[in-house]
């Protein structure tokens, strides 16, 4: 179950999003070639075939009487449409499953988890399609994209195709986009883009006198800077993104403020205004470095990932920049060292 983040605790996106990131960033820094696929299957949870499911939960060892009480959940469904205000008389359900129920998500994840582990991408796409038919699930081929990361062949931009599935370069994963270059550069700038947009659209707000600047600046951290901090411990962040999400910060406050660029007041004085409040990519580094200590103190895929070889060595040349170089930058220590720092969560 560790493959799944989803509904399942202690894990979340920036566990799944993490890991796609650093399968990326070493396959670039190793020059070994990944195909990554992005699976979108048509109307998923409507199409779970019970006998299947009882099956699959029975070869995972799960205890007869569990089994037995969600069966009895499910086989007395039935269910019962509207139509311009008149009931429809009971149909009864055969397979699917629940929408709302709190079993749901953790049922589906052992259901298309089982059908993913059969396959390990082998032949990709014809195989994985033949085997989630026999389980009732159809691939959405116009969801479905194909990323590939080769750095010694340029991501083979020349592809635009293969089999039915669309080559992309980029890709939204988990609402955050994932570059095959290993940059991170346009999903900051994606943050940015989305966070003013949201920004913008608060402007009376902002213009409002009776509400208090405390308050507005609440409401610009609750509203505006927490989409843009959207899996951010997950990004590999360089000196011109730090410079650029400064920029984006103070553009918040200026406008928050009602400040325009006219007015020649500096940055250092909108800042005293607001009681200094902490940078902005100075919380994006201190979420990265408090992801990295909750990676490194739990035994998971995501400490794998990170601490994981690759089969192959460094090229000649400059390396590209990993995650876990910022960490040595911001601590000014090895990676080693500062692993073993996370084991005390008060320093």
């Amino acid at each position: 179950m560790q493959a799944q983040a989803g509904f399942v605790k202690g894990r979340g996106t920036r566990e799944q999003i993490l890991n796609l990131r650093q399968i990326i960033e070493k396959a670039r820094e190793h020059y070994f070639p990944v195909f990554i696929c992005f699976v979108d299957y048509s109307k998923a949870f409507d199409n779970v075939k019970w006998p299947k499911l009882w099956e699959i939960l029975i070869s995972m060892r799960v205890r007869y009487h569990l089994v037995f009480l969600i069966q009895q959940l499910y086989e007395s469904n039935s269910a019962r449409v509207r139509i311009d205000g008149n009931l429809s008389s009971q149909t009864a359900t055969r397979k699917g499953v629940r929408q709302g129920c709190v079993l749901s998500p953790m049922l589906f994840n052992i259901y298309s988890g089982f059908v993913m582990r059969q396959e390990e991408l082998v032949a990709l796409l014809n195989i994985l399609e033949q085997r989630s038919a026999e389980y009732g699930l159809g691939i959405n081929y116009n969801k479905t994209k194909v990323m590939i990361v080769d750095r010694e062949h340029d991501n083979y931009r020349e592809i635009k195709s293969i089999g039915r599935c669309e080559v992309v370069q980029s890709f939204i994963y988990l609402g955050s986009l994932i570059d095959n270059s290993g940059s991170c550069e346009n999903e900051t700038r994606r943050r940015i883009q989305e966070a003013r947009v949201a920004m913008t659209k608060l402007t009376k707000i902002w213009r409002d006198h009776n509400i208090t600047k405390a308050t507005k600046m609440s409401l610009v951290q609750s509203l505006v800077i927490s989409i843009f901090l959207y899996a951010s411990e997950t990004w590999t962040v360089k000196k011109a993104d730090r410079a650029r999400i400064d920029a984006f910060e103070m553009w918040i406050w200026r406008r928050m403020l009602r400040v325009p660029y006219t007015a020649h007041r500096t940055n250092v004085s909108i800042l005293d205004e607001l009681g200094n409040p902490k940078r902005l990519s100075s919380i994006v580094s201190t979420r990265m470095l408090t992801f990295f200590g909750h990676i490194h103190r739990s035994d998971n895929v995501e400490k794998l990932v990170v601490q994981g070889h690759a089969p192959s060595g460094r090229r000649r040349g400059r390396p590209p920049t990993r995650w876990v170089d910022t960490t040595k930058q911001l601590l000014d220590m090895s990676v080693k060292s500062a692993t073993k720092l996370t084991t005390n969560r008060e320093r």
